[in-house]
């Protein structure tokens, strides 16, 4: 490049010479050639690229080792009104502890209605229907009061306030004497709060619970530590998902295929099986009153040689609400896990899946266990592609070596009590 070209440069130098004299500056022309120019180019390029290779290494370790995992199987276009079975009874997940904030207000989704969740000045969560009943404003806008020493949740429209025990409205500030019309309530549900979740229960007769969800040692005693979660939306049903656990033939169809990935990997190393491959044996699901149990261990392989075994224990508690624990002895070395599974039903046909594992302390042990979590995450992934396409059968073929998915199903009738007048449901060959 001449002098003439860059002239821009000493017509600048001389502008700020002018207008800082006392720097002194004097700009020589550069003096720039072909191959200069495309030095730069090149080095421009190579930049850009190392900062985009950086970026993808920062944002996959994040992946593997950091972020929640979120994917969404759910049909916006289904209708979901159309599926054949009702809403189980049961005790139902719908937020977890830490969204709940002392004296504050949490609108959820489940069931297909809404609630409101609100946490009193003593830390105790009530449920409530979320309109108010004078004219409809929705109570998740409003606040948490104190009226009479009492907690109550206020309404933002014309601030009526509801006492949070009950439901029962207890102030009107422009009424006479402050009173609310009688009989002015809102609709309270009963709720829990356990292992980190808040719970309501739904029952299509209205009857107490004759159960709760028990505590997870692990997790309450802090023994064991979240190392991440993943969620799920799939257009499903609560039962067809919870029946995973007792079908034990789809496991060599649907999670023992070899992924693509897998299959090129296993090519360059000349290998017949999987990098990573395993056997079950000891396989039971059992009864237990509102639980379901299953039993159930794997031999760990890599690259064909046996690499450990891994003793598998999960107690679903009614419905919606699982544990599953996990002893993987991997070269010698024992790590024990345990993931708590909660399922939100926002309608009959479409589950909010939520996985959060939890592991012991130790930089080698929460690896493991994130690892533990993409693997669970990706198995579950793998199911929901045949779910969201899925039609459930009023009276499904079943065979002998089923028993396990056929006891299942004769289990889950229990949570249908007063679900549904359709006679297939209650049956031992239903859906």
């Amino acid at each position: 490049m001449d002098a003439e070209k860059s002239s821009w440069i000493v017509r600048g130098s001389k502008i700020l010479e002018r207008i800082f004299p006392t720097l002194g500056l004097e700009l020589k022309t550069p003096s720039f050639n072909l191959f200069d120019l495309l030095l730069i180019i090149v080095s421009i390029i190579f930049i850009r690229s190392l900062c985009n290779g950086l970026r993808y290494i920062y944002h996959t370790l994040r992946y593997f080792f950091v972020d929640d995992l979120y994917t969404d199987y759910s049909n916006p276009d289904e209708d979901l009104s159309a599926h054949e079975r009702p809403i189980p009874n049961g005790w139902m997940p719908v937020a977890e502890t830490e969204q709940l904030d002392l004296g504050k207000v949490l609108k959820v989704k489940a069931s297909g209605r809404e609630f409101i969740l609100l946490r009193d000045s003593n830390g105790k969560v009530h449920a409530m229907d979320p309109y108010c009943p004078h004219n409809g404003a929705h109570l998740g806008f409003g606040d948490v009061v104190k009226i009479g020493g009492e907690d109550c949740i206020r309404c933002p429209f014309h601030e009526w306030s509801f006492r949070a025990e009950d439901g029962v409205c207890v102030d009107v500030p422009y009424a006479k004497d402050r009173k609310a019309p009688k009989g002015s309530s809102v609709k309270k549900w009963r709720c829990t709060e356990i292992n980190g979740w808040i719970f309501i229960w739904f029952h299509h007769r209205e009857h107490d619970p004759y159960w709760f969800p028990e505590p997870i040692d692990n997790v309450i005693s802090g023994k064991l530590s979240s190392v991440g979660r993943a969620e799920l939306l799939c257009n499903i049903d609560i039962q067809t998902l919870g029946e995973n656990t007792a079908d034990f033939s789809h496991l060599d169809y649907v999670h023992d295929k070899r992924s693509d990935f897998d299959r090129k990997i296993a090519h360059f190393f000349g290998l017949k099986e999987n990098i990573i491959n395993q056997t079950r044996d000891n396989m039971q699901w059992k009864a237990d009153k509102h639980k379901g149990i299953l039993i159930m261990d794997f031999e760990m392989y890599f690259c064909g040689y046996k690499a450990g075994r891994t003793f598998f224990r999960a107690t679903q508690m009614g419905p919606y609400f699982s544990s599953l624990k996990y002893q993987i002895n991997f070269l010698g070395t024992s790590f024990n896990q345990e993931i708590v599974l909660a399922t939100t039903s926002l309608h009959a046909n479409k589950q909010k899946i939520s996985l959060q594992m939890f592991t012991e302390k130790g930089i080698l042990s929460r690896l493991i266990g994130r690892l533990s979590l993409l693997g669970v995450n990706y198995f579950v992934q793998q199911d929901c592609e045949i779910w969201q396409f899925l039609k459930c059968q009023a009276k499904p073929l079943q065979v002998k070596e089923e028993k396990a998915l056929i006891d299942f199903r004769r289990w889950f009738k229990q949570f249908y009590d007063g679900a549904t007048s359709d006679p297939s449901i209650y049956s031992d060959d239903g859906c």
